[in-house]
């Protein structure tokens, strides 16, 4: 049974989204704690739900329209006026394991592809690799270490994921940007097999907004994240991600499973049956589909990326 997201906080007053009401199902009921001052944890409080309540069950935002995120948007504008001042990055609540829920490029034009996840979150990727999970996890350390995951389903039957691994490093002076550099992804089927592909990368992040419940990311080209804690995340071993060594094996079945293919879909063609060469252009399709998603690890090349110390 679904239920009508709505709330009235002073939050909406100005925002134009005042008596909006959007169907989704109802959000959790934690509490906020927030270094604002005591009457406005209502209101915070309301506001996160309903931003909650309006991301859940959207695949990170993919299934959302246009005018749906801009509504989004404008409202985690609102946790942003609401965070300043408030030094993320050196509250201890920053450390811990996420589920990213939300992303929007409305505001980045020159974001290529998806905010998370690279191409294995491209129409392409959630095609071939169906997506089970995505999850950021911040872990303590000197210096901290920043773990994406993104899970999937391999042809919707091979259990595996990619991983990046990096380390944080604070810059500029409000205690709310990061720098992270990572190493090159990991790639993992079925607990077993693990290969590195691909290059360094490195990204740049702003917290935003940060309470017991969520945490909201703007990323250097404009791109919002909303990341709620715990939940799957707890559960996603990401303390484990990035540490795995390259597998021979699972590079071996990597190839061996694209060589299958490649042969398979021949030996269809050259048979001259109409359903056979049917066979044989799906088995194409999905070569060159799953070898063009891992190309550099499925990351996306970015005209300014920064470049890795």
């Amino acid at each position: 049974m679904q239920m009508q997201c709505f709330v009235r906080s002073k939050y909406y007053h100005n925002s134009g989204l005042l008596g909006r009401r959007v169907v989704r199902r109802s959000a959790p009921t934690n509490t906020v704690s927030l270094p604002v001052q005591t009457e406005d944890h209502a209101d915070l409080k309301a506001l996160v739900d309903d931003i909650i309540c309006r991301v859940e069950g959207t695949d990170g935002g993919i299934n959302l329209s246009d005018a749906q995120k801009d509504e989004i948007d404008l409202l985690l504008d609102k946790l942003r006026e609401a965070g300043k001042g408030s030094r993320p990055v050196k509250d201890p609540r920053l450390i811990g394991n996420y589920v990213v829920v939300y992303t929007s490029t409305r505001r980045a034009p020159g974001q290529k592809g998806q905010a998370a996840g690279g191409r294995f979150r491209g129409a392409l990727g959630r095609s071939l690799f169906k997506t089970t999970g995505v999850f950021q996890s911040v872990l303590a350390g000197d210096p901290p270490i920043a773990v994406n995951k993104v899970a999937f389903n391999l042809l919707g039957l091979i259990p595996g994921y990619v991983g990046l691994r990096g380390r944080v490093e604070p810059f500029g002076d409000d205690d709310e940007s990061v720098s992270v550099y990572f190493d090159p992804p990991i790639l993992s089927f079925a607990g077993k097999l693990h290969l590195r592909i691909g290059p360094k990368s490195s990204v740049q992040l702003a917290t935003t907004y940060l309470d017991e419940r969520i945490r909201v990311g703007l990323g250097s080209r404009g791109s919002l994240f909303l990341f709620t804690r715990g939940g799957a995340a707890d559960a996603a071993d990401m303390d484990l991600v990035g540490q795995q060594r390259t597998s021979w094996v699972g590079v071996a079945a990597v190839w061996a499973f694209l060589a299958i293919l490649v042969v398979t879909g021949a030996l269809l063609w050259a048979s001259a049956n109409p359903l056979a060469r049917v066979a044989a252009i799906i088995s194409g399709f999905l070569t060159v589909g799953i070898s063009a998603v891992l190309n550099r690890g499925g990351i996306i090349q970015d005209d300014k990326e920064i470049n890795h110390k």
